[in-house]
């Protein structure tokens, strides 16, 4: 009976520790975001996801940037100071993607960083966490977002220069447990992508 026990534990430990979850970091030039399958994805840690109900959406990207210049598709010149020499207000971006990333974004480049079950909880608290819900369960939408299936939600933190959108993405996998060197220093969308290649993530140019 012992001996059938311990080979029930052994395992459930080896199927948890082959657990893996693969993410597909978005490159849009001078923003990155990060697309988690929504099957993957756990509704009662991310509550927001539910606002997704298309059947067709496979994906949720997520963006996190400054909250004037993020919805605005043609931004005065003032908040393009504000969000180039101030500190302002963030907003959350999630996009409801139909297909693979890759097949959906024009123009962009993409890695896929592969993780652990561990890795994966800690990456969907810290995206949970990046959402400004004022004690509530779930937040609302403030606005329609960039793409057909997209909205808007209040963030936390602040975006300036020395806190981008390519910071808020490499802080990310740094609390998955990711080694990324200096991430509250980085900035450019080109920093994190190396970053990431170093800390083991593959170039992916089409869905497999």
């Amino acid at each position: 009976m012992a001996g059938v026990l311990l080979v029930v534990i052994g395992f459930l430990l080896l199927s948890r520790s082959a657990f893996a979850v693969e993410v597909v970091v978005v490159n849009l030039g001078w923003h990155i975001g990060i697309a988690i399958q929504k099957n993957d994805l756990d509704a009662s840690e991310i509550p927001e996801v539910a606002d997704f109900r298309r059947a067709n959406v496979a994906w949720i990207e997520f963006g996190w940037g400054d909250e004037a210049f993020y919805q605005d598709p043609d931004p005065s010149l003032d908040v393009i100071l504000d969000a180039a020499f101030g500190e302002t207000p963030a907003v959350m971006h999630l996009v409801g993607v139909p297909v693979h990333p890759a097949n959906y974004y024009v123009d962009s480049s993409f890695l896929t960083v592969t993780l652990t079950e561990a890795q994966f909880d800690r990456l969907q608290t810290y995206l949970s966490d990046s959402f400004r819900r004022s004690g509530k369960a779930r937040v609302t939408a403030i606005g329609r977002g960039l793409y057909p299936d997209s909205q808007f939600y209040p963030a936390t933190g602040s975006f300036s220069l020395s806190h981008t959108c390519n910071t808020w993405v490499a802080k990310a996998f740094e609390s998955a447990g990711l080694q990324i060197e200096d991430a509250d220093d980085i900035v450019r969308a080109s920093t994190v992508m190396d970053r990431l290649l170093a800390a083991g993530a593959v170039r992916v140019s089409a869905a497999e």
